[in-house]
């Protein structure tokens, strides 16, 4: 039943789109060899392309000091106040909870939630390099052809 409930928080407002990408001379992939094939020719394409970069110029760009504490526990109406001021209707992260699940939760679920994250605030073995490192998403811009590569984010 708990399932069902999430597959609406996640699932209601997507429309189906193709999984299968078509490469540039417009052939539709038929398998996920193809498939990933395709996406690589799009990357490398893309993320190799040639321009021309002044270097010199990311010297001028300032440093930026990464923090590594946290700072002090934030209070739980603090936390709450954060939860309840996050975007509805955004894609689920790693976990795969939305935000929407969250701001859901009962008040007890949402105090064991807030306990949990003044916890994880209070570690001194915190890897924030991990913070650093993402998976990307292929998504559909919602318009164009779902098959093409080009027309996904």
């Amino acid at each position: 039943m708990i399932f069902r409930l999430m597959d609406g928080f996640q699932t209601h407002h997507r429309t189906n789109v193709e999984k299968m990408f078509k490469s540039k001379n417009g052939k539709v992939a038929i398998n996920d060899l193809e498939n990933a094939e395709i996406l690589k020719d799009h990357f490398t394409s893309l993320f190799n392309s040639q321009t021309r970069v002044d270097f010199s110029v990311v010297d001028e760009i300032p440093n930026h000091i990464s923090q590594q504490v946290l700072g002090k526990v934030p209070s739980k109406t603090e936390i709450k106040k954060a939860i309840s001021k996050m975007a509805s209707n955004k894609a689920p992260g790693k976990s795969g909870l939305t935000t929407d699940m969250i701001k859901c939760l009962p008040p007890r679920a949402m105090n064991l939630y807030v306990e949990f994250i003044q916890e994880f605030w209070k570690r001194d073995d915190i890897d924030f390099y991990s913070w650093h490192v993402t998976v990307l998403n292929l998504l559909y811009k919602g318009k164009g052809d779902p098959r093409d590569p080009n027309d996904h984010r």
